[in-house]
């Protein structure tokens, strides 16, 4: 089964490339043990979700908020 990607433009007003290299150790000192979002992750989430795609309401996630007017 394909799922087709939802296209919309970048809503944000900051460059795609900036100097904001934040720091995240206060996390980590807490005990958070970071899950990198691998194809395999990824792909297993997709597993979990399809099944249930028929009961996603899209009007509730997608975006309302438009920072830039285009």
């Amino acid at each position: 089964m394909t799922v087709e990607p939802l296209l919309m433009s970048n809503p944000r007003k900051e460059r795609e490339e900036h100097y904001y290299r934040p720091a995240h150790s206060g996390l980590l000192e807490l005990g958070l043990v970071p899950h990198l979002m691998t194809d395999e992750v990824i792909a297993g989430m997709i597993d979990k979700i399809l099944p249930h795609r028929k009961r996603i309401d899209s009007a509730k996630i997608m975006p309302r908020v438009r920072w830039n007017r285009e």
